[in-house]
């Protein structure tokens, strides 16, 4: 992954983003990539907080790991950015509110009543009150 370019509209989106909100980056990438996931984020999108997490439903997780649920109980978080189907539903049982990034892997929330999805530009303008339409 570390030769592979952000996703299309991504960095514009934080740097919207980041004049309205504290961007903290929540990866649940497995603790052997934590140096390369850091240079990368750190390559293509500065200086922003770095969590790593595990995915809620990590197999190598261990006990002492936080899953980004967990996270997002404990620190107030009041949006996450996900892509990920399953913890997009495991969110769902928080507060935070899940704004999901159009996937292939997530049609599944293509008009879901309680998680807005799109391309980074829409995830953008919603999250700043200027677009409060779900795209189909």
């Amino acid at each position: 992954f570390e030769d592979s370019a952000p996703r299309y509209g991504s960095k514009k989106a934080l740097k919207r983003l980041s004049k309205q909100f504290e961007i903290i980056i929540l990866t649940g990438r497995q603790a052997r990539y934590k140096q390369q996931t850091d240079n990368w984020i750190k390559r293509h999108f500065g200086d922003y907080s770095i969590i790593h997490a595990s995915a809620t439903n990590a197999p190598y997780a261990s006990e002492r790991d936080l899953s980004k649920v967990d996270y997002c109980n404990k620190n107030n978080i009041d949006y996450i950015i996900e892509d990920n189907p399953y913890e997009i539903h495991e969110i769902l049982r928080t507060r935070t509110i899940p704004v999901c990034l159009a996937w292939s892997v997530n049609r599944e929330f293509i008009n879901h009543n309680k998680v807005f999805r799109g391309n980074w530009q829409q995830v953008a303008n919603y999250l700043l009150g200027q677009d409060w339409k779900i795209p189909l």
